[in-house]
């Protein structure tokens, strides 16, 4: 009885190729008008479902399409607030009075014209 032995790299690597192809990728959502303005993180971005016109320079036809672009935010990063909220330093100081200080033209073009010879 003879016993054949495998190659100890073959036992170690096959496991590593076979496991991956049994993972399913995760599904996409499809984009269409009732999905519109919807977010889905792929790729680790924040796309959106949008309608896009025809492009003849790019060859697309117009329909829904996810929104990837270099311009949308990464999954999982909170959008900027819209105001701060919180005390204003010292050295900032916010005149809220309705008073308006306007210079008038005439004393303008006085002080312009006793300047010139």
């Amino acid at each position: 009885m003879r016993m054949y032995r495998l190659p100890l790299n073959l036992v170690i690597l096959v496991p590593l190729f076979v496991l991956p192809a049994y993972a399913e990728p995760a599904a996409v959502p499809k984009c269409s008008v009732e999905v519109a303005g919807s977010l889905s993180c792929q790729a680790d971005v924040a796309c959106e479902c949008k309608y896009f016109h025809a492009s003849a320079a790019h060859g697309t036809p117009a329909g829904y399409r996810w929104d990837c672009g270099i311009r949308r935010p990464k999954c999982g990063i909170a959008p900027a607030d819209a105001g701060y909220g919180g005390p204003y330093p010292e050295a900032v100081a916010i005149d809220r009075s309705t008073e308006i200080n306007t210079q008038s033209q005439e004393s303008t073009q006085s002080a312009t014209s006793s300047s010139t010879p």
